[in-house]
C-alpha cells in the first residue's frame, strides 16, 4: 500500500468513521449512511476510494426479500506509525505478522503466543479472552517503553546535531 494514499484516506474524518464501523462489523451502504447521517452517494464515493486502495472488499449476500445486499469488509491488516519529535520525523507502515525471532527475544510474548495457539485449537473462549487481555497489557507496556526510546532518540539526535553545528562553525 502506498503510504501517501493511506494518509490521504485517513485524513478524512468520514472515512475514519466508516473504517471504525467496518472493523466492528460488516455493513452495507444504507447502514453506514443512516448511522453516520450522510447521504448514500457520498458514502458510496468514500467506499470506492477505500476499495480501490485495497482497504475494503465488497461481497454480496442474499436477503429474503429483494436483491442481494453489498456488504463491505476491511481487508488489510496494517499498522501506521508516525513519529514527529522536535528532532526526529519518521512514518512507517507495516503488517502485523508472526516472527519467531522476535518471540525468542521476548519470552513473555512467546508464552502468550503458545497459549493462544493452544486455546484457539481447543476452542477455549475463556482462555482466549484471558490471553487477549494479557496481550493488550503487554502492548501497553511496550508502548510505554517506546515512549522512553523515542525520547532518547530525540535527545541523541539533538545532541549530535548541535555537535555537528559546532564543527561546521569551526571550519568557517
Amino acid at each position: 500500500m502506498d503510504i501517501e494514499q493511506l494518509l490521504d484516506i485517513l485524513g478524512n474524518e468520514t472515512r475514519r468513521e466508516i473504517l471504525q464501523m467496518l472493523t466492528e462489523r460488516r455493513c452495507y451502504v444504507s447502514q453506514i449512511s443512516e448511522e453516520l447521517n450522510i447521504g448514500q452517494k457520498a458514502i458510496i464515493e468514500h467506499l470506492e476510494i477505500m476499495r480501490s486502495a485495497g482497504l475494503l472488499e465488497p461481497h454480496f449476500e442474499k436477503v429474503e426479500k429483494g436483491r442481494p445486499r453489498k456488504y463491505f469488509n476491511v481487508t488489510q491488516n496494517f499498522v501506521i506509525e508516525v513519529n514527529l519529535l522536535s528532532n526526529f520525523f519518521d512514518v512507517k507502515l507495516h503488517s502485523p505478522e508472526m516472527d519467531e525471532r522476535i518471540l525468542e527475544e521476548f519470552p513473555r510474548l512467546k508464552e502468550l503466543a503458545m497459549g493462544l495457539s493452544g486455546a484457539l485449537c481447543d476452542g477455549k473462549t475463556g482462555e482466549i479472552e484471558r490471553i487477549y487481555n494479557e496481550l493488550l497489557a503487554e502492548r501497553q507496556r511496550l508502548t510505554e517503553a517506546r515512549k522512553v526510546i523515542d525520547f532518547l532518540l530525540n535527545e541523541a539526535k539533538s545532541r549530535l546535531e548541535r555537535k555537528e553545528e559546532g564543527r561546521q562553525e569551526a571550519f568557517v
